[in-house]
């Protein structure tokens, strides 16, 4: 029941477990990311492990 709940609401959430996926990508590689609040805003790369 609680993965079928799970489930239904990540139909309709806007911002997804994907979030962790893409920071790993980036703490890892050269990957870059946008802001939530600044879509159209620079790419952004974080140095996620200084």
């Amino acid at each position: 029941l609680s993965a079928t709940r799970q489930w239904f609401l990540g139909l309709h959430t806007a911002s997804l477990p994907q979030n962790l996926t893409q920071a790993q990508r980036d703490a890892f590689g050269a990957h870059t990311y946008r802001r939530i609040d600044d879509p159209h805003g620079p790419a952004i790369h974080t140095d996620w492990l200084s």
